[in-house]
């Protein structure tokens, strides 16, 4: 499949799944709700835009275990997209600026016992070093 057919592919699958999902059907942003009812139910303070990261390891992982499905590279383009989207709109930071001094607090804490940075000022890398990390893990357990 040539790269700009992929990309391609992943606009449209955009706008179907915002047609199919979302309430005004035009785009699907099911994620902050995702992140939500994950925090409640973790105790965990993952963002949005970790979310989407999180799901563009999953088809990463997902195009190491075997056969190759073209509906891996689909998603991961698609869910970057919407992963740079939600980074240029400041995500990040708003969600950083709105974590109550508590939590704030309790990350810190929790960091420094753990010589691990808070959500907030990891990058990308470290991301998605802690998220393979959870991957693998995870698999150990299965």
């Amino acid at each position: 499949m040539h790269p700009l057919q992929i990309l391609s592919e992943a606009g449209r699958t955009i706008q179907q799944r915002g047609k199919r999902y979302d309430a005004d059907g035009e785009q699907e942003r099911s994620m902050p709700k995702v992140v939500s009812a994950f925090n409640a139910l973790t105790g965990h303070q993952l963002t949005e835009l970790q979310g989407w990261l999180f799901m563009a390891v999953l088809k990463i992982a997902r195009a190491q275990q075997g056969k190759q499905h073209p509906d891996n590279f689909i998603d991961l383009a698609a869910y970057a997209a919407l992963a740079g989207e939600c980074a240029a709109a400041g995500e990040r930071v708003a969600a950083a600026a709105s974590a109550s001094a508590s939590a704030s607090a309790s990350a810190s804490a929790s960091a420094s016992a753990s010589n691990e940075k808070p959500i907030a000022e990891k990058t990308l890398n470290e991301e998605l070093r802690d998220a393979h990390a959870s991957l693998n893990t995870w698999n150990n357990a299965q």
